[in-house]
């Protein structure tokens, strides 16, 4: 069990006007992973119980799966993003080059689609030492066996789309879309 969420030490430094990020970010970390130790708590319960107690407990699990899935699948992104933003020479670029992708995020791309979730992490993992960088945390714990492969997937390719460029905007001036449809 992870340790218990106490939220005094922030409380404290709040108030004296010195709140130092570690606390916060410490504070988080526990919060999330409590997180997911109750999904596991919940998953099981829903699991041994009886009768109406069950389809109560069921539902209350689909309910915090469907948070705590959604909240990873957006961590990821956000993560994601930070590296392509941040990551001039690193990992970022062992999966986009100029903005497109490299062989590698078509080999990851595809490896995900078959399920190789072992595959998966090891061109994660080799990609990351290789650039010598930190794999995130969350993008650890989406290769957690209890998460079945379709939502592995999803957990994937959520990294993978923050990674790529925003396609740009196409911006008109007026007269280059009518050009193209009288044409046609």
């Amino acid at each position: 069990m992870s340790d218990v969420l106490d939220l005094e030490p922030v409380k404290k430094e709040l108030k004296r006007g010195d709140i130092k990020l570690e606390t916060v970010k410490d504070a988080v970390k526990k919060y999330k992973d409590m997180g997911f130790e109750l999904l596991k708590l919940l998953e099981y319960a829903s699991k041994i119980a009886k009768g109406d107690e069950r389809k109560e407990i069921e539902r209350l699990y689909k309910e915090f799966a469907h948070k705590s899935l959604s909240d990873l699948c957006e961590s990821l992104r956000r993560k994601a993003r930070r590296l392509r933003e941040n990551s001039k020479d690193g990992v970022y670029q062992r999966f986009f080059k100029d903005g497109s992708p490299t062989g590698t995020t078509f080999r990851l791309l595809e490896l995900t689609r078959m399920g190789k979730r072992d595959e998966v992490f090891h061109l994660i993992l080799r990609e990351f030492l290789s650039s010598g960088e930190e794999v995130p945390y969350e993008l650890m714990k989406a290769f957690d066996p209890i998460f079945p492969i379709e939502v592995f997937k999803v957990f994937i390719y959520s990294f993978v789309g923050g990674l790529s460029k925003p396609a740009e905007k196409p911006t008109t001036s007026g007269q280059g879309g009518d050009q193209d449809e009288q044409s046609e």
